[in-house]
């Protein structure tokens, strides 16, 4: 007769390893309102001087989904209702912008940055990706300065303005999903490249499953580097420059998803990304080291557009602790 203890030991294991449910993303027939805050902070140093260049972004975005497409993947429009936002810097000082501020010019070094940042707004892109959440072609992002009189000046600036070079930043917008497994149902690995300029850093961040119910789902991610070795935090095809002559040193890559079951999207997304680099001295010499470190919070929210959702989130700690 089989003992008390071996009859209840599948319904333990099952309840302190949630199962993983089967997500896609499903079109919805509503428009899907997201809250975007984007940080990226940049710091240089040669010598005894450190640079330093803050950008803290947000943006009102609407989500609607086209008609099912023959290929299988998923096709929506990204409309840009409303962007803003404050850049900070050691060399020009810090200049707040607004797409509803009425001001075609700012003072300092980041005129022509803001203006870039500012046409986004009541622009749509066309959008493909998969049921999984990955995104496979951007359309539109390059005609929005094609031809105007902002294009070559943020083209010598180093911009590349290419539908393919906008890409990370929708793509931050989804969750990567979980494909089913029946051997870890509650653990899986996933690619999540990243393009830096020209090159591609592919982290390989372990998933954790840490939350199913009947409507959402949470999971927290993570990959670090171990003793400085950047290609154990980015895998086999970690760049050979960050930049012309720089190199990656380290990288980091964490943070948690939270999303609905009723259509894969996400409620609350958030993902911080950390690299050390060593960039070329234009001046000869050593690299110069530096730090770049994003850190990107999506917000699912029904208010109206322009509307920023009530605080909270916070940072991610490794594990989904906060």
């Amino acid at each position: 007769m089989a003992t008390l203890a071996a009859l209840l030991a599948p319904l333990l294991v099952q309840g302190s390893q949630p199962q993983s449910p089967d997500i896609r993303i499903r079109p919805t027939p509503d428009p899907v309102h997201l809250f975007v805050a984007q940080e990226l902070d940049t710091k240089m140093k040669s010598g005894a001087v450190e640079f330093q260049i803050d950008i803290d972004l947000e943006w009102d975005l609407e989500l609607r989904f086209r008609e099912p497409r023959a290929d299988g993947r998923l096709g929506l429009d990204v409309r840009f209702e409303h962007t803003g936002g404050v850049i900070t810097s050691s060399l020009g000082g810090r200049t707040e912008f607004d797409s509803e501020d009425g001001k075609d010019d700012y003072p300092g070094l980041f005129n022509a940055k803001i203006k870039q940042l500012k046409m986004l707004a009541g622009r749509t892109l066309t959008v493909a990706l998969t049921p999984l959440g990955r995104v496979e072609e951007i359309r539109g992002y390059a005609d929005i300065y094609r031809g105007t009189p902002l294009e070559e000046e943020l083209r010598r600036g180093g911009e590349l303005l290419t539908d393919e070079s906008f890409r990370d930043d929708i793509q931050s917008l989804f969750a990567l999903l979980p494909e089913p497994s029946e051997s870890s149902p509650s653990r899986w690995e996933a690619a999540y490249p990243v393009t830096v300029f020209e090159d591609v850093v592919t982290f390989q961040p372990r998933f954790q499953l840490v939350e199913s119910g009947t409507e959402m789902a949470r999971w927290s991610f993570v990959t670090t580097t171990e003793d400085g070795d950047a290609a154990q935090a980015v895998g086999d095809s970690a760049p050979r420059g960050f930049v012309s002559g720089a190199d990656v040193k380290s990288a980091s890559l964490r943070g948690e998803s939270v999303v609905a079951l009723r259509d894969g999207l996400p409620l609350r997304h958030t993902i911080e990304m950390t690299l050390e680099i060593g960039m070329k001295n234009p001046f000869g010499g050593p690299n110069l080291p530096g730090v770049v470190k994003q850190h990107v919070e999506v917000r699912r929210t029904e208010q109206a557009s322009g509307d920023k959702p009530p605080a909270g989130g916070g940072s991610v700690e490794p594990g989904g602790g906060r």
